[in-house]
């Protein structure tokens, strides 16, 4: 049987955590942080979707898009520059965790990306699939 919607802790983790639709999402170590980011998702279903997908999940499903409707020269950039930023960012690193600094600090640690013109090219790359995750709801707000 299932366990209630609600959070619990599991010891195995040392976490608080909630199962929504069937996918465990981690509150943290402090019970009261945990009921309340619980009290949050549940009071805004919308926002579940951003704290199971990782940035890496949602730039293979961009990059399945780009290779579908764009031109190959354009899927090939997108996928260097998506490349480099999981790289950066890791693949657990979750969309409701991301924030303005990890974009810059991705482009201050490519010291070779001497223009920017090659920084924005970069910059455009992450930009275009995170304003996909603000129109498939996501998230709220491209960060």
């Amino acid at each position: 049987m299932p366990r209630p919607s609600k959070p619990y802790y599991r010891e195995s983790d040392k976490q608080w955590v909630c199962i929504v639709d069937g996918r465990r999402i981690y509150h943290g170590k402090l019970k009261s942080k945990s009921l309340h980011k619980f009290h949050q998702l549940m009071a805004d279903p919308e926002t579940i979707g951003a704290e199971i997908k990782t940035v890496y999940a949602m730039a293979q499903e961009y990059l399945t898009w780009v290779e579908k409707n764009k031109a190959p020269a354009t899927y090939d950039k997108v996928l260097r520059s998506l490349k480099n930023f999981c790289k950066h960012t890791g693949k657990s690193l979750k969309l409701s965790s991301l924030r303005g600094h990890h974009l810059t600090r991705w482009i201050t640690k490519n010291p070779g990306w001497k223009s920017t013109t090659t920084q924005n090219i970069n910059l455009r790359c992450v930009t275009e699939m995170l304003n996909l995750c603000v129109k498939e709801g996501y998230v709220s707000k491209n960060p």
